[in-house]
């Protein structure tokens, strides 16, 4: 299990250091609570003492209060579902029965989540509805994953990888648009494109791998939860299909709210930010276009 701790270690390092450069202008108490959050991954990763996991999933849920800052609340997201994800693989779905009934949970968990996120004008609350919405895809996927006869590790390290990669900048470029949560409606993301292009095209980028479009990374996740219901049972492939829509749809709200607007002077954006946020943009699109650059890299790491 060396492999997976130094694999999702490095996922950790990935999203934190994105969320840190962003956080930075919030000042020093936002970025030592990332820090924190970072160190609670890693000692779980390490430990694999579910207490931990249960302090992230709780931090997490008091994100729901408007106390934290948006860099937190992403943080908290991102490292939640990177420990979900390792907890998966370590404890073998939670010694949990991997039956029909459990994939149509987590698909029907997912579309009722969607719905309210298309209808959410909450900054906070649609990265909450967010977050729950990939937690559970990744539990989905290693399910279905595992029941079509795929291992448990490849299953579950698959969705996280390029969650890690788009979800990372769909948080940095939220924290940075809605100003650390300044802006508390979506609706106030009008025209943000043209006060931070770099940003708001990465993050609208972003927005559509996390809804599955084809051509980007989260695709690929995607079509292999697909392709693994359809052996266990059509209807939970045409359920899944149906989440895939409700997701398009809730994330294209952000997408349309960026570029929509009128013309608004540009604003100054950190270098790094902007730098980091492209990289991983970038990367989301090599490995949608490139699925064997994506199967060579996670078979390097993941039995």
């Amino acid at each position: 299990m060396v492999e997976a701790f130094l694999f999702f270690a490095a996922l950790a390092v990935v999203s934190s250091l994105g969320l840190i450069l962003t956080a930075i202008p919030s000042g020093r108490k936002t970025v030592l609570g990332i820090l924190v959050l970072f160190a609670l991954t890693i000692a779980y990763l390490y430990t694999k003492e579910v207490l931990i996991l249960w302090l992230l999933i709780l931090i997490l849920i008091l994100n729901i209060l408007p106390v934290t800052s948006f860099s937190l609340l992403s943080a908290s997201s991102m490292m939640t579902a990177i420990s979900v994800a390792y907890w998966l693989i370590i404890s073998g779905f939670g010694g949990l029965p991997l039956t029909f009934e459990l994939a149509f949970a987590a698909v029907a968990a997912i579309i009722l989540l969607a719905i309210i996120g298309i209808f959410h004008d909450s900054s906070r609350g649609f990265l909450l509805i967010s977050a729950a919405v990939q937690i559970l895809f990744i539990c989905l996927e290693a399910a279905t994953g595992t029941m079509a006869g795929g291992t448990l590790v490849f299953s579950s390290s698959i969705r996280i990888f390029n969650y890690v990669i788009a979800g990372t900048v769909f948080h940095m470029g939220m924290v940075v648009l809605t100003r650390d949560g300044a802006l508390e409606k979506l609706g106030k993301l009008h025209g943000c494109y043209y006060a931070r292009p770099a940003v708001s095209a990465a993050v609208g980028l972003s927005a559509l791998s996390l809804a599955g479009i084809p051509g980007l990374n989260i695709f690929i996740s995607e079509w292999h939860m697909l392709t693994s219901s359809y052996s266990i049972s059509p209807a939970i492939t045409v359920l899944a299909v149906f989440a895939a829509i409700s997701l398009f749809v809730m994330y294209m709200k952000v997408f349309y709210l960026i570029l929509a607007g009128e013309r608004t002077k540009q604003v100054d954006t950190s270098r790094p930010v902007i730098a980091y946020s492209v990289l991983l943009a970038a990367a989301s699109i090599a490995l949608g276009l490139l699925p064997q650059l994506q199967q060579a890299l996670l078979s390097t790491v993941i039995p």
